[in-house]
C-alpha cells in the first residue's frame, strides 16, 4: 500500500505539481537501483581517475556500488518519513551519516559510529556549501539551510 502526499493534486490554472519523484511515493527497489547504477558508473570512473589500476577496479568497484544503493535507500526512507521531497540540506546529511554508518557496520560499532558522526559534518558542510553556492541561502541565515522556503 502507497503512502499519500498532500497536495499532490494540481491546482485549477497551474501546470506544475508538488510530487515526489515517482508517481508511486516510497518505491525503495527504485531507489536502491539507481544508487547501485550511479556507483557501478561512477565508482570506476573516479578510480581510474585517481590512477588506480584494474586489480583496484575489480576490488573497489563493488564497494562504491553498494554504498550508492546504501544511500538511495536511506535517502528514500528519510523522504518517506517526512512525506515530502526537497533539497534539504539535512535530510541529503542525515542519508550520507547513515551510508558511512551502515557500510562501515562490519568493521564494528564504534568505527560506524563514527564513520557516520564525520559524514554527517562533512555532508552538512558539503550540501551547505552546495546551497550556498546555487544562492539559496546565506551564511548568517541558518534557518535557511533548514528549510526549504
Amino acid at each position: 500500500m502507497a503512502a499519500s502526499f498532500p497536495n499532490t493534486q494540481p491546482t485549477q490554472g497551474t501546470t506544475t505539481m508538488e510530487t515526489p519523484r515517482s508517481e508511486e511515493p516510497f518505491n525503495l527497489s527504485q531507489e536502491v537501483g539507481k544508487g547501485f547504477l550511479t556507483g557501478s558508473v561512477l565508482g570506476p570512473a573516479i578510480i581510474l581517475a585517481r590512477g588506480g589500476g584494474i586489480q583496484a577496479l575489480i576490488t573497489h568497484t563493488p564497494y562504491a556500488s553498494a554504498y550508492c544503493a546504501v544511500w538511495g535507500a536511506t535517502y528514500s526512507a528519510i523522504v518517506h518519513a517526512r512525506r515530502k521531497e526537497d533539497t534539504m540540506v539535512m535530510t541529503n546529511a542525515l542519508a550520507f551519516a547513515g551510508a558511512c554508518g551502515i557500510t562501515s557496520l562490519p568493521k564494528g560499532i564504534p568505527a560506524a559510529a563514527r564513520s557516520a558522526l564525520t559524514a554527517g559534518a562533512v555532508g552538512v558542510a558539503l550540501f551547505g556549501g552546495i546551497k550556498l553556492l546555487q544562492g539559496d541561502a546565506r551564511p548568517g541565515n541558518l534557518s535557511s539551510l533548514q528549510t526549504d522556503r
